[in-house]
């Protein structure tokens, strides 16, 4: 949790750090200092790699359900990162994911909630019958 925190600090000090500086380049005209900040900036994003650390938090959250993670193989749920070489889920990848976590979720909750309402009657039922049971002995 903290590490996506700190990545998104990260992300916001680069934009303070080359914003200004890629602002005058393009004020002065100087177009390869321009073009070289902008490239350099995006450079450092791709080393901080979001993508990157929220897929490893679904997965892991994916482990902790048993649930299956798609194979590196698939094109549809994998990218690399052209600079760490790191994958990562893509959109796509990721909604399946979540998708199949909140699935597992709802029905593990349904499982229990049924034993919940089940025992809750039963209780109740026990309640009442002690309750006559107490009153006609008396």
């Amino acid at each position: 949790m903290f590490d996506l925190w700190h990545a998104h600090r990260k992300l916001k000090k680069l934009g303070k750090t080359f914003d200004p500086l890629i602002a005058q380049a393009k004020k002065e005209g100087d177009e390869e200092k321009y073009e070289g900040l902008i490239s350099e900036l995006l450079m450092e994003r791709d080393f901080i790699d979001i993508d990157s650390l929220i897929s490893r938090r679904i997965i892991r959250r994916a482990n902790g359900l048993d649930l299956p993670i798609p194979p590196y193989s698939d094109k549809e749920a994998w990218e690399r990162n052209r600079t760490t070489g790191a994958y990562y889920l893509t959109a796509k990848g990721r909604a399946d994911l979540r998708s199949l976590i909140r699935k597992e979720k709802r029905e593990r909750f349904e499982y229990w909630a049924r034993w919940i309402v089940l025992l809750t009657g039963l209780i109740g039922a026990a309640t009442g019958l002690v309750a006559v049971l107490f009153s006609l002995w008396k």
